[in-house]
């Protein structure tokens, strides 16, 4: 199995007191994906020497572009690419080089809250008429050419070797650039209805669908409010299948109604996946930001995976906000042998809570016919979580394969 970690520029920077990219490869990780664009908000950074929160700046890219982005374009230069120094993916390519690693860039373009405020006509926009201020809509066909021409750069880049996209598909307010504040658990129900877009491009295309666009709206409207105006969250109501919620949104909506923002929703997915795979011309490999679940909105495309397998190299399967029981379970009931699928996760509570529960996700992984899995992200987890997670992937045992580790800790101490 092969195992990779996400990384922040600085964080690679900090690295060179533990040993730099060196180091990553003595702990097992194939490939790091630096992120290729700053995503914003403040980060916990426990190891890092001067510092201890990171803040973002939010719409900044880490490489020098060239090109024309059309209707959108970046708001900022390359952070730390100011002048004529390389830039901090061409550090990257070259240090990964140097050591063995695979090298690849890691971007969620769609999620920019300095664009979306530029241009707030091309952000989802909900049934409430709510935009969504860091979100941009990939119905648009000016998103979509700002996404195509980010990819075609970072192709251009000597030395990468693969592209990780992730956020392309419609946000809701739990996964989008800022996350809402809620009182309730992760609902697909709700999350769906509150991930449908009506901004201009996307009401032209349910209308083509012959879909009444303000019967719509109203109906999606109501039936949230039922969902989430309604209910005890001190009383929580019994787990759903996948099949289940699909089911009762189709029962809700109507089944032509539900299979007409489906099928408005995959098009735009396969849309953009399309331009992109046509933008990388085989240049670089990319490897896409699933989820198994159809109804999935936000962090990874939520679609079947027999649709997406055959427009990317390698599927992520992400599975960053959820524990090593879910997953276990997601993967049980597909069939990825003969495919490059790799499963995302977060191995840090409230997910996972001992080296056992990373255990549990790897054998989840390798049992079901999984390549491996990828870990988010080097800059927060504390380095002696770092080793432990790192010592499960590599040797494959539970609490017992960070032994060795521990002891020879406590020798050096």
């Amino acid at each position: 199995m092969r195992h990779g970690i996400h990384a922040h520029p600085d964080d690679l920077d900090a690295l060179a007191a533990h040993g730099g990219l060196a180091r990553i490869a003595e702990l097992g990780f194939a490939d790091v994906a630096i992120a290729a664009a700053d995503q914003g908000g403040r980060t916990l950074v426990p190891w890092q020497g001067g510092t201890c929160v990171r803040d973002g700046d939010d719409g900044s890219l880490f490489f020098r572009t060239r090109g024309d982005f059309g209707l959108l374009t970046p708001a900022a230069a390359a952070r730390l690419a100011h002048d004529d120094r390389p830039s901090p993916l061409e550090r990257f390519c070259a240090d990964a080089a140097a050591c063995g690693i695979e090298a690849r860039a890691w971007l969620s373009p769609l999620r920019n809250r300095r664009l979306a405020t530029l241009y707030p006509h091309a952000c989802v926009v909900n049934a409430f008429g709510d935009r969504d201020p860091g979100a941009l809509c990939p119905a648009q066909a000016p998103v979509r050419e700002y996404v195509v021409q980010l990819v075609d750069e970072l192709a251009a880049q000597p030395g990468l070797q693969c592209l990780e996209l992730e956020g392309l598909g419609f946000a809701d307010p739990r996964r989008g650039a800022a996350r809402t504040e809620s009182a309730f658990l992760p609902d697909p129900y709700a999350d769906f209805l509150l991930s449908v877009c009506f901004c201009t491009d996307c009401g032209e295309e349910m209308l083509r669908a012959g879909l009444g666009l303000e019967w719509l709206r109203s109906r999606v409207r109501d039936l949230i409010q039922a969902r989430l105006g309604t209910f005890d969250v001190l009383a929580p109501r019994r787990p759903s299948s996948n099949e289940e919620t699909f089911r009762k949104l189709e029962d809700d909506l109507g089944h032509a109604a539900m299979f007409a923002l489906w099928s408005h929703r995959l098009a735009v997915y396969l849309r953009t996946i399309k331009a992109v795979r046509k933008a990388s011309a085989g240049r670089v490999r990319v490897a896409l930001h699933v989820h198994f679940h159809s109804l999935f909105s936000g962090d990874a495309i939520g679609a079947p995976m027999q649709v997406l397998q055959g427009h990317a190299d390698e599927l992520v399967a992400s599975h960053v906000d959820e524990g090593a029981d879910a997953l276990r379970a997601a993967w049980r009931s597909e069939a990825v042998r003969g495919h490059v699928v790799r499963a995302a996760i977060r191995p840090c509570p409230p997910f996972f809570r001992s080296a056992d529960d990373v255990w549990t996700a790897r054998s989840a992984v390798r049992d079901s016919g999984g390549s491996g899995l990828v870990v988010r992200s080097l800059g927060t987890l504390p380095w002696p979580t770092l080793e432990r997670v790192a010592a499960v992937l590599r040797d494959g045992g539970g609490e017992s394969a960070t032994a060795p580790i521990a002891m020879a800790r406590a020798r050096r101490g």
